[in-house]
């Protein structure tokens, strides 16, 4: 049976590369998903719940949150920005 990169032609060799990674990666969150260990994360979900919702409101404290089209979703860390809800 031939992979996904195999089929594709020469000739688009980067969509092949692309392919080639993207297969890759969802073996690794394959991989990642099924070596979960449940309880910890049971014993963490208040404070990470905590964390999330902080993140999330400070988006509007002025000189923190920076508007990009007329919405206020991103936090200015100085060097980069963050988006809390991607994290």
């Amino acid at each position: 049976m031939k992979s996904v990169v195999e089929i594709i032609p020469e000739n688009l060799i980067k969509l092949r590369k692309q392919f080639g990674f993207s297969q890759v990666e969802l073996s690794q969150k394959i991989n990642y998903k099924t070596n979960i260990n449940y309880n910890i994360l049971e014993k963490i979900k208040i404070p990470l719940l905590i964390i999330s919702l902080t993140l999330l409101s400070i988006v509007f404290v002025p000189g923190i949150g920076l508007t990009n089209y007329g919405a206020t979703r991103w936090i200015n860390l100085g060097f980069t920005s963050v988006q809390p809800s991607d994290l």
